[in-house]
């Protein structure tokens, strides 16, 4: 395979051609994210992407424990929702619904890639497998995750490795 480096939208790891190779890890998320360019162009949404670095990101410290109480589940996937990355609990190893932003910390020792949650129509086990699942005729149609009758944005699906 040829090396290559590109510059583009963060977004476009939901996309359904993009993800399996991000989960496969052929292609990776860069150590950092574009803010700014040298004419003071700004960015918040710029990211590398790459297959030519085999760096892996540090182990996260999971600093909270998990309690039924604290964490919220989707209604219409079998996984705790996490809103914040810092929010994922130690000791639990159910599947996790987290920020997509989580690939600029994945560690693939720690942290199995599963899936993705996303309002795209997508085909295949990324998208809920193509299942139709919801709680109420609002959300009949949405394969993102919803957490008390509200949908979220779209979240990546890990598991904790033991």
């Amino acid at each position: 395979m040829v090396d290559f480096l590109v510059i583009g939208p963060y977004n476009i790891v939901t996309y359904k051609n993009t993800f399996p190779l991000i989960k496969d890890r052929i292609i990776r998320i860069g150590w950092n994210r574009i803010g700014e360019f040298s004419d003071g162009s700004r960015f918040g949404n710029i990211v590398w992407f790459s297959n030519i670095s085999d760096y892996c990101h540090p182990k996260l410290e999971l600093k909270k424990h998990y309690n039924e109480i604290d964490y919220d589940r989707f209604d219409n996937y079998d996984a705790i929702n996490i809103n914040k990355i810092k929010e994922i609990p130690d000791g639990y190893y159910g599947e996790i619904g987290v920020p997509v932003t989580f690939l600029e910390r994945w560690n693939p020792e720690q942290f199995e890639l599963i899936g993705l949650l996303t309002d795209k129509k997508g085909d295949g086990e990324y998208f809920f497998n193509g299942t139709k699942t919801y709680v109420d005729e609002k959300h009949r149609n949405r394969k993102s995750g919803v957490v008390n009758g509200k949908m979220l944005f779209d979240k990546l699906l890990i598991k904790k490795k033991n």
